[in-house]
């Protein structure tokens, strides 16, 4: 063997050697759960087991999706499948099913109890080509406001015939995006952030939310990564 094959061969031989990085999926251990709401199990309502159902809540599963029968208002439904970290998704399918403003419906998020959470909601108005939509913090079963006025316009949310995707993006830090999509149109993005506010909600789990009953929801979707859950913890 020849010096100059020889040297060729160890250096490949050295390349081969060196750690190649590991996937993001490999190190950080991601959480997927999801739910079309098409299915009726033997739990209450028909849901199935990863969901606690509050008693005064009223959800069920009917044709098209998951809705409530109860007069009771501001219910969440809190999925138990998976623990949110830092860095986590949660989205769904969101049909208010009333064009008055006051039915409101979306995805909880950084649930702690039934009492204290987070809500990315949404309403359909009746006379105008507009819905609106509100991101709340809900403390002690009283609602506080997360930016800006109480209500922001959305144009083009206006049919109580269409799901619309609301999407809850997480990046750390307080880092939040919201998104609502119609089909593949975005209605809304936007960026914010908990980090200077006080009391911030960190951790918890991800669920759904109705104000009143007279609305749908289906494709609930989680996805979390436990590689950033500990610094969200003491």
């Amino acid at each position: 063997m020849n010096t100059t094959y020889k040297t060729l061969s160890l250096l490949l031989l050295a390349i081969a050697m060196v750690p190649k990085p590991m996937a993001l999926a490999e190190t950080a251990n991601p959480q997927v759960f999801d739910e079309d709401f098409l299915t009726s199990y033997s739990g209450s309502g028909g849901l199935a087991p990863e969901w606690v159902t509050p008693e005064k809540g009223g959800w069920t599963i009917l044709d098209q999706g998951l809705t409530r029968k109860s007069s009771e208002l501001d219910q969440i439904l809190l999925c138990k499948a998976v623990t949110l970290s830092d860095h986590y998704v949660v989205s769904a399918d969101v049909r208010v099913d009333s064009r008055d403003n006051a039915h409101f419906a979306g995805v909880a998020f950084n649930i702690q109890d039934e009492a204290n959470y987070y809500v990315f909601r949404i309403a359909i108005s009746k006379n105008e080509n507009r819905g609106c939509y509100q991101v709340l913090k809900r403390k002690g079963g009283e609602w506080e406001a997360w930016q800006g006025p109480s209500f922001s316009n959305v144009e083009g949310l206006n049919s109580s015939k269409v799901f619309y995707k609301l999407i809850v993006e997480s990046k750390g830090d307080g880092r939040y995006k919201f998104t609502i999509m119609d089909g593949g149109e975005t209605l809304l993005e936007m960026d914010d952030e908990v980090s200077v506010r006080s009391d911030p909600y960190t951790g918890g789990n991800a669920g759904l939310y109705m104000g009143t009953a007279g609305c749908t929801i289906a494709n609930f979707h989680v996805e979390t990564t436990l590689g950033a859950q500990d610094k969200s913890k003491p």
